[in-house]
């Protein structure tokens, strides 16, 4: 949640309500008890608060207020920060200094536009193993379904709840391909699913406290818990992540090539 530009962080981010998209209706009760994680947590008190706040507020507000994110509590789950991180500083650095001067020329008025097509790889949510696509604004579907036959497309048990969430990278890298040179890109996110939404969401909660509120020797276990959640170690869910994401791969440069 931190594709933001730096001019927005000052003017509308850090200045925006705390409970943007009700994120605080949430905070203490699940998604941040401000205590270290305990094994009853991991193993009935996570899901008996879980079932308390969709009770009370439904499960696609609960879902969107966590993928949202918020920029005001550190310690919180899905604390997008304050500034713009590194990692995006340094590869919109490279893309703007070197990658697109090196495809570009000193005339390009009457050159072709380059096609690019972005692939952001997800874990997490969806049924194990199956892949949906999140398709860039303003394509057409019948576009994306003839450029990525047999996808699964903007499945809304998936897509649910990421409509008031920013810094994602397609939010970010949209805006930095020159006109001059490219064509508007096409920035797809291809989520594969692992577990059920409700044992992610316990994952992050758990590791989150032990984050904050133990010793690092101690947060080990919690970490696998994430992991888990992200990563099934099994043969049939890492065949169909190869499987499917060499589809989509192959497909995205047979568009890039035209």
């Amino acid at each position: 949640r931190n594709g933001i530009p730096e001019h927005e962080w000052s003017s509308s981010i850090l200045t925006r309500d705390p409970n943007y998209a009700n994120y605080e209706d949430f905070n203490e009760h699940l998604f941040n008890p401000r205590r270290p994680p305990t094994w009853y947590d991991k193993s009935v008190g996570t899901f008996i608060q879980a079932i308390q706040s969709i009770s009370k507020h439904g499960f696609v507000p609960m879902k969107r207020a966590m993928v949202t994110g918020q920029y005001h509590y550190e310690k919180g789950v899905f604390f997008g920060g304050k500034e713009l991180q590194p990692s995006h500083k340094v590869l919109s650095k490279f893309l703007k200094e070197s990658l697109f001067p090196s495809l570009s020329t000193e005339d390009d008025s009457g050159s072709p536009l380059r096609t690019v097509t972005w692939v952001d790889v997800h874990t997490g949510l969806g049924e194990s193993g199956i892949d949906t696509l999140f398709s860039p604004p303003d394509v057409p579907r019948q576009v994306m379904e003839s450029t990525f036959p047999d996808a699964l497309l903007d499945d809304a048990k998936v897509t649910s709840g990421y409509d008031m969430a920013v810094g994602l990278n397609r939010h970010f890298y949209d805006t930095i391909f020159p006109s001059a040179t490219f064509s508007k890109p096409w920035i797809i996110l291809e989520e594969f699913g692992t577990v059920p939404s409700v044992m992610v969401a316990r994952a992050l909660i758990l590791e989150n406290m032990a984050r904050h509120y133990l010793p690092l020797d101690d947060q080990k276990h919690w970490a696998t818990l994430t992991r888990s959640a992200f990563y099934q170690r099994t043969t049939a869910w890492r065949k169909s992540i190869v499987t499917r994401g060499l589809i989509v791969f192959l497909q995205s440069i047979e568009r890039s090539s035209h």
